[in-house]
């Protein structure tokens, strides 16, 4: 955990800041972990998808997992509204947006109101997306800071094909806002939330990618059901827990679900009707070590053929053709 300047103020007593900011610099930073990262990104997409669509407000307001041993936890788009409304000091507001449709690029100021509109033609094939630059303020300490957040229209399947996804503006909104909170406020205020939310049971125990992939790589293994793993390394976030709520639910939904992400290969591939797996195939008959495609020796035929046309090569004074390496199309009956 990073320590802050006012943690460092407390435990120094008086000291002047530059000898405290001195301090801080020479702590060693976290490196930025892009597990991490991904983990978060998908989960806030999915909390905020679930409350728009369906109505219902989660309590992971702050997410908890591991990667590679090592603890990591965070606050969640929900857990920033939950932190902000604690906190009674946080104002915002949305400073402008860009959204790109094909060639049209609309962008918006909201103080004072304002909409314009550009065609770049020369930018219509580049992926649609909702920008926003949000102001948050904490009206505590006169503190401030303008984030902008980026989100793209569209998505892409296994297939290469794109879809739709839904909301991408409103969760565009909803990460600058959270990403200003937590930019804004105190981090001593920050950890503490934190702290709560650990203790109270509002966190949500998260996995990020490669974990899902090993479950998966795991329930097939114990179960003797051969897999792909290089299909298995190719599927995202969302078909990879796909896959592990398909296996909570039995064998038989776990098999349905691998056969249709393409991953059971031809040795673990399921008859539909029995649900059994099929044998692998035999394997052909590995060809002698030291022979080659050029080592040809005829036949008992094709023997006897040669010996005659030496006789009579023999018998009119002709030389004999050589017998050393010869073709099959040379084994037919000579052509004069």
């Amino acid at each position: 955990m990073n320590t802050t300047v006012a943690q460092l103020r407390r435990a120094g007593g008086a000291e002047d800041t530059e000898s405290l900011m001195t301090r801080l610099m020479a702590q060693p930073f976290r490196a930025f972990d892009p597990d991490a990262y991904h983990v978060m990104q998908e989960r806030d997409n999915a909390l905020i998808r679930d409350e728009l669509m369906h109505g219902a407000a989660s309590k992971a307001f702050v997410y908890d997992f591991s990667i590679k041993g090592t603890r990591v936890t965070g606050v969640s788009v929900v857990g920033a509204r939950e932190l902000a409304s604690q906190y009674k000091g946080i104002k915002s507001r949305i400073v402008a947006t860009v959204e790109k449709r094909g060639s049209l690029f609309i962008f918006r100021t909201f103080t004072p109101l304002s909409i314009d509109t550009r065609l770049l033609p020369e930018l219509a094939d580049e992926p649609d997306f909702y920008e926003c630059v949000m102001e948050v303020s904490d009206i505590k300490t006169g503190n401030s800071i303008e984030v902008r957040k980026k989100e793209a229209k569209t998505e892409s399947k296994r297939d290469g094909g794109t879809f739709d996804r839904p909301h991408y503006d409103v969760i565009a909104e909803s990460k600058a806002f959270r990403n200003g909170v937590l930019s804004v406020l105190p981090q001593s205020v920050i950890n503490e939330f934190k702290q709560k939310c650990l203790a109270s049971g509002n966190a949500s125990q998260e996995l990020t990618i490669q974990d899902w992939r090993s479950r998966a790589l795991a329930h097939a293994t114990k179960n003797g059901i051969a897999l792909d793993r290089a299909a298995l390394a190719n599927l995202t976030f969302d078909e990879l827990t796909g896959l592990g709520g398909a296996a909570a639910q039995g064998l038989d939904k776990f098999k349905a679900a691998a056969l249709a992400l393409g991953l059971l290969t031809a040795a673990g591939a399921a008859d539909p009707q029995t649900g059994e797996i099929a044998p692998p195939p035999p394997k052909p008959p590995a060809p002698a070590s030291g022979a080659s495609a050029d080592d040809w020796e005829p036949s008992a035929e094709e023997q006897a053929a040669i010996a005659q046309r030496e006789q009579a090569a023999a018998a009119g004074n002709q030389p004999a053709a050589p017998a050393g390496r010869r073709t099959r199309a040379a084994a037919g009956p000579a052509v004069e």
